[in-house]
């Protein structure tokens, strides 16, 4: 159609995908962001980028660490060859640079191989997962707030259509009365209201929760309550235990692979995780009020 409503229609679905879209890249990228600052390495040589390296276990669950004899100590992105071991780790590897240029010949006495977690799995799909649950109930609540403003419904007839016009103009100017001819059909302005029920508030706590599991998840510290002030010590550090032990299985198997780096290429490798806040919360932590609240 190149006229009407067609038109009108195509246009709204091309809004509605465009804002979808945005969504969801606000928060696929919100989360890969954070996951790429999670940790923090100390005593790395110049040419081994950290960035990338920690792209490549979010998104691949692994990457090989590798001495070439041009670029210095490089670590790269992977591809399993050759057999595996009683622990199922490849006797050759190929380690395959950002622009396709790959680096052959890598096997266990000259590369290390480092995972993502003790599980050997890349988070890719779990913030594709978490960034698709996050926008949609993100665009359930610009919905439900945007349906709040739908106008009713009012029923006349052709002839009296423009009479309607005009005391729906009043009303909606707030006038307190309405002047009207002596004929006009006052049991025609009759209201058919769409009663939309509000739900955004509900969907935002619900996004809360969701987001804060997400980031519980992939070890890091967050608090979906809003009302702090009437959390106790109990209630404030309960749900940290989730938070240490996604947060070790992280670092242990970064931690292992640097080791075994250190110990190759003679290098003084550490990582940590890349936080201030202590993970588990104890009475010298937190500021005690009535009852053992947390202020």
């Amino acid at each position: 159609m190149k006229h009407g409503i067609g038109r009108d229609v195509f246009g709204e679905l091309r809004n509605s995908l465009q804002l979808n879209n945005g969504a969801f890249n606000e928060y696929f990228l919100k989360l890969m962001d954070m996951l790429l600052v999670r940790f923090r390495y100390n005593n790395v040589p110049d040419s081994l980028d950290i960035r990338y390296l920690e792209l490549k276990l979010i998104t691949e669950g692994s990457v090989i660490v590798f001495k070439d004899e041009y670029a210095g100590l490089m670590g790269l992105g992977t591809s399993y060859q050759g057999v595996l071991d009683q622990y199922g780790l490849p006797s050759e590897r190929q380690a395959i640079a950002a622009n396709g240029v790959p680096f052959l010949n890598l096997n266990e006495t000259n590369s290390v191989m480092i995972f993502n977690n003790r599980m050997r799995a890349p988070d890719i799909h779990l913030v594709l997962l978490y960034a698709q649950r996050l926008w949609d109930i993100q665009r359930s609540i610009e919905t439900n707030c945007k349906l709040q403003k739908f106008s009713g419904v009012a029923i006349t007839t052709q002839d009296k259509l423009l009479s309607m016009k005009n005391a729906l103009n009043k009303w909606d100017g707030n006038q307190p009365f309405i002047l009207a001819t002596k004929d006009f059909d006052v049991d025609a302005f009759k209201g058919m209201g769409f009663e939309i029920p509000f739900v955004a508030d509900k969907l935002l706590t619900i996004k809360r929760e969701l987001f804060s599991e997400a980031l519980s998840n992939f070890g890091i510290i967050n608090s979906a309550n809003e009302k702090r002030e009437r959390m106790n010590i109990m209630e404030t550090a309960s749900p940290f235990g989730h938070v240490e032990m996604a947060r070790n299985s992280y670092l242990t198997a970064r931690q292992e692979g640097i080791d075994w780096v250190n110990k190759m290429f003679g290098t003084n490798i550490t990582v940590e995780f890349n936080s201030n806040i202590p993970v588990v919360l104890d009475n010298d932590n937190l500021t005690e009020g009535n009852g053992g609240e947390y202020e």
